[in-house]
């Protein structure tokens, strides 16, 4: 099945650069994401002029452990002018921790917006 980006690039009241949408599409392309989700100040509408714009790969759990990490994605979107933090993580592990108050995967889950997925596998972020 063939990956899509969301439209239009407004969502929420949240204006999504196109080089950030084109980083979701590179990731995705990559990684067979289940979904690349916007998170962080950028998500929360409270970022300034110096924030980056961060990102959750969700991947399948299939996927080889240590396969994608932060430093393995970077060359796929250090090239687009913005700056973007990437943040790989197994489905089952986000599921796990995602109701843990003091975790990251709990912050994505309350302010994530889904910027690229798969109709099929975006059920939340």
């Amino acid at each position: 099945m063939a990956s899509r980006v969301h439209s239009p690039a407004l969502r929420g009241g949240l204006h999504i650069d196109p080089a950030v949408e084109m980083a979701a599409v590179r990731l995705a392309e990559a990684t067979d994401a289940e979904a690349i989700v916007l998170f962080g100040s950028r998500a929360r509408g409270d970022n300034d002029g110096a924030s980056d714009w961060d990102l959750c790969v969700i991947l399948p759990d299939n996927v080889e452990w240590g396969r994608f990490t932060p430093v393995t994605l970077w060359p796929l979107v250090s090239d687009l002018g913005i700056p973007i933090q990437v943040v790989p993580i197994r489905r089952s592990v986000f599921e796990e921790k995602k109701t843990g108050i003091n975790n990251l995967s709990h912050d994505i889950a309350r302010d994530g917006v889904v910027i690229h997925g798969r109709p099929d596998r975006t059920a939340s972020p």
